[in-house]
């Protein structure tokens, strides 16, 4: 049977000072110090440092591993040219001139080859 101890009691903290014969000191001055030597009670935790630390690394960590798999993976042009752009520009609507820039680039690339195959095919 599990007692639920802030219902069924109440706890009042307070400073006295030692050796005072206050009725109960040295029996409370006892008691405090079997169980600052005793094993401790409840479930420890798991991981002695911060959580905020742990939140920090597993972050990290998380990042590193998705660059490592993003750059190991094959493909994805688009959306490479479009982040290589980004990088390069301070600013959103630069970025947007930039992409149309480099979608121009491509297209006249890819029309020059379409004119070129087509100047084949009719020779």
């Amino acid at each position: 049977m599990t007692v639920d101890l802030s219902v069924s009691n109440s706890v009042r903290l307070l400073w006295v000072p030692s050796h005072s014969n206050i009725p109960g000191n040295e029996v409370a001055d006892v008691l405090a110090k079997q169980a600052a030597t005793s094993a401790f009670v409840d479930p420890e935790p798991a991981i002695g440092i911060n959580m905020t630390i742990v939140s920090a690394e597993i972050r990290r960590w998380a990042n590193k591993e998705h660059q490592r798999v993003w750059e190991s993976a094959a493909g994805y042009c688009q959306s490479r040219l479009f982040l290589s752009l980004k990088a390069q520009t301070r600013s959103w609507h630069d970025m947007h001139w930039a992409l149309v820039g480099s979608i121009y680039v491509y297209l006249l690339a890819f029309l020059q080859a379409m004119l070129h195959l087509i100047d084949i095919l009719l020779s």
